[in-house]
């Protein structure tokens, strides 16, 4: 016992701020109705399913109770799911900027507490919360087991991503709950990131897996991230480098990573309390990364051995450097932007170069974001080229110089988005200037592949040519056949080819935004400090 108290103490896993956060929750009679609306969403649902199979089946007989089993376990965790999506992110999202509104955060800031305690306490007295919800439904999911189609390790893996999802939840509402100083717009944040995060680890559950005709879908490796997909395959075992790993274990580790990712940002967000070290937090970044490209490798690669051909290599580098690209651009608001380091008393140049330095990289800093990002896209093509000649080292010579290609690509995407990055955090720092430039390369992402998709074949239309903004979508054209007929059409400027176009434009997307960035750092030092009369 002394031991684990030890280990206890070390990480933070109880503090006195958990104790009265877990007091304070369960106080009242608002937690007992919250259970007893949550049970009865559940027997609703799961005696409307229950009249429905019944009525259809006819006869009660194994085939129906086996049947009715399995409908009734799909419905209870369905609707599980859904709930704790429409309840955990609201339990954090006022947590810190509650303490703000009602003027108890100074008390908590003068107590002998860590930054990691206050975070660490709130954030797991909101999933145990979460978990109490989940058993509440351990009756039903027996009545399941009592009819049949379904095992118990399939509960199991039900029961542990659901809850795992809930804890990265609510990580996300306390993340936000640090970054706003209003409870309202935390929980509009936190609910948005939630559907966004739901709809993108949806389009993960599945992948192509090539047949003798063709190409059908299979659960992904990524299949248990999203918790609706891991009600269905969370206990399926997956191919990845010829092992076979349940997509659960794989699910279960990026929900863990990065709710650790989210509370330890939370934690240097918080005022008077924050440490602005970020190690922890880009070393976190850094590591879901390179685990994510690993295991997307693996598994992508897995399923199309036994259709390596020139084409479909030449696909799989189009859509890797397509990923890749994707992810750096949304990541570049996250670390690109934001809070600008006190008083930068040096010329631009001498402070932007700063940001090079070996120690500085893992610093929560936008000068050392451009690096960081190099080091995240040299990590993810790495992993694809290594991935590639485990899978296919004959045809080397079809999808080496694509991927070489799609990573000067994202180098140049990298460089010209940094700098647009450190000019918005120069004219305005903290969160407005993250919303803004995430806000526009959503905007322009979601506008080019929408017109590129959509667009008529014609080598003219300004429409097509839209697509060299968008380095995801022109890392696309590197696919022979072209995925889609109008990046047929398009063959580049000046002699520069396709992908030499778009690379172009960002590095003077880069170069425009750092002249930019000089002029408005000079509103941020005195002459004095920069030396000039």
């Amino acid at each position: 016992m002394g031991a684990l108290a030890t280990v206890s103490d070390r990480m933070h896993l109880w503090s006195p701020v958990l104790v009265k956060e877990l007091r304070t929750r369960m106080r009242g009679a608002r937690p007992a109705w919250l259970q007893a609306g949550y049970v009865f969403a559940m027997l609703v649902v799961m005696g409307a399913t229950y009249a429905a199979q019944v009525g259809t089946s006819g006869r009660f007989g194994p085939s129906l109770g086996f049947q009715l089993g399995r409908a009734l376990y799909l419905a209870l965790f369905i609707v599980q799911a859904i709930l704790v999506a429409l309840i955990v992110p609201g339990l954090t999202a006022g947590t810190i900027s509650g303490e703000q509104e009602q003027k108890t955060y100074d008390m908590l800031a003068v107590t002998r507490l860590r930054s990691r305690q206050v975070v660490v306490g709130k954030l797991f007295s909101a999933w145990l919360f979460a978990v109490l919800l989940l058993t509440t439904s351990l009756p039903l999911a027996a009545m399941c087991l009592l009819f049949g189609g379904v095992s118990p390790a399939e509960l199991m893996w039900s029961y542990g991503i659901v809850a795992l999802s809930a804890l990265m939840l609510a990580a996300v509402g306390l993340w936000w709950s640090t970054a706003v100083a209003r409870s309202l717009l935390a929980v509009v944040g936190a609910y948005a990131t939630t559907g966004g995060l739901l709809v993108l680890s949806g389009m993960l559950v599945f992948d192509p897996v090539a047949t003798g005709v063709g190409y059908t879908l299979a659960p992904s490796i990524f299949g248990a991230v999203n918790p609706f997909g891991a009600i269905y395959f969370a206990s399926n075992a997956v191919a990845v480098y010829g092992w076979n790993i349940p997509t659960g274990v794989a699910g279960a580790g990026l929900l863990v990573a990065s709710a650790a990712l989210l509370a330890a940002a939370a934690s240097q967000r918080l005022p008077l309390l924050g440490r602005r070290r970020g190690v922890v937090v880009r070393a976190l970044m850094l590591l879901i990364f390179a685990l994510f490209a690993f295991l997307a490798v693996g598994n992508y690669g897995q399923a199309l051995r036994g259709a390596v051909t020139p084409g479909t290599m030449r696909i799989v580098c189009a859509l890797s450097a397509c990923l890749i690209i994707s992810l750096l651009l949304l990541l570049v608001p996250v670390i690109g932007a934001g809070e600008l380091e006190s008083s930068p008393r040096r010329r631009f140049l001498s402070w932007l170069v700063g940001g090079l330095s070996p120690r500085r990289i893992l610093q929560p800093q936008v000068r050392s974001a451009l690096p960081f990002l190099v080091i995240l896209a040299l990590v993810g093509f790495g992993t694809v080229i290594g991935g590639l000649w485990f899978f296919a080292p004959k045809h080397s010579a079809t999808w080496l110089d694509p991927l070489l290609r799609g990573a000067a690509l994202a180098l140049a995407a990298v460089f010209g988005c940094s700098m647009l990055g450190v000019w918005a955090t120069l004219l305005m720092p903290g969160l407005r200037g993250r919303l803004v430039l995430g806000a526009t390369l959503v905007i322009v992402y979601l506008l080019t592949l929408l017109v590129v998709a959509t667009a008529p074949s014609g080598p003219r239309l300004l429409s097509v040519q839209l697509a060299y903004v968008n380095p995801a979508v022109t890392a696309l054209s590197l696919a022979k056949p072209q995925l889609y007929a109008s990046l047929g059409t398009l063959h580049g400027w000046a002699g520069l080819g396709v992908i030499g176009t778009s690379a172009a434009i960002y590095v003077v997307i880069g170069m425009v935004a750092l002249a930019g960035a000089a002029v408005a750092f000079r509103r941020h030092v005195s002459p004095e400090e920069t030396g000039d009369e």
